[in-house]
């Protein structure tokens, strides 16, 4: 009977140890590439409450620190209008669209994008052939629209696709989750940002 106690009692151990260890590895940006989103002027001093906008950066900033510098990328979206005059035609990029200066730059990964979802840049799925890269946390702006099709399109083409609900913004508390609820539903994982800071 207490050989049994005792097998029980290991075995619960065991299964503790197990799940967390499984849960600090999973919380580890380890090899992942940071996908940085949209955090540009237009949004961040524009259209974003100042206090909200500098508490997106100053998370999103602890994770680049504590991320590979090489695996850091930086998606800026840009917008062109077409400009007719008696002089002919040109091509007008809107202002306001360049990264926010109070965010750490640390690669010169940086690439563009013309639709909602990061990997519509071509530049983007170059540079993700030739590293060979599969897994991604997405950070940055807005939850609802760029950074969701971001990740959902991410799952699409078979990448691990993760996300720190600290380091996003939303239009909303509320269309916020709700994005993050489907991006979840849809085999998004989700990281918590305390963790990555305790074990890194």
């Amino acid at each position: 009977m207490n050989n049994l106690i005792l097998f029980s009692v290991v075995f619960v151990v065991f299964l503790i140890s197990r799940t967390t260890s499984y849960a600090q590895e999973n919380q580890s940006l380890k090899g992942k590439y940071i996908i940085v989103l949209d955090i540009q002027d237009i949004a961040t001093k524009e259209a974003m409450v100042a206090e909200d906008a500098k508490n997106l950066i100053d998370v999103v900033n602890k994770v680049i620190e504590i991320s590979d510098a090489d695996k850091v990328i930086y998606i800026e979206a840009v917008a062109a209008m077409l400009d007719i005059s008696l002089t002919g035609l040109s091509v007008q990029f809107m202002q306001g669209l360049y990264l926010d200066d109070r965010l750490k730059i640390v690669s010169e990964n940086k690439f563009a994008k013309n639709k909602p979802s990061a990997f519509t840049s071509e530049q983007l799925i170059r540079f993700i052939k030739e590293r060979k890269a599969r897994d991604f946390v997405v950070v940055g702006l807005m939850a609802e629209h760029c950074l969701l099709e971001t990740l959902l399109e991410g799952v699409k083409l078979g990448y691990n696709m993760y996300m720190i609900p600290d380091a996003i913004a939303g239009e909303s508390d509320e269309s916020k989750a709700a994005a993050l609820e489907k991006a979840m539903k849809s085999g998004v994982k989700t990281m918590e940002f305390k963790n990555l800071m305790i074990s890194n």
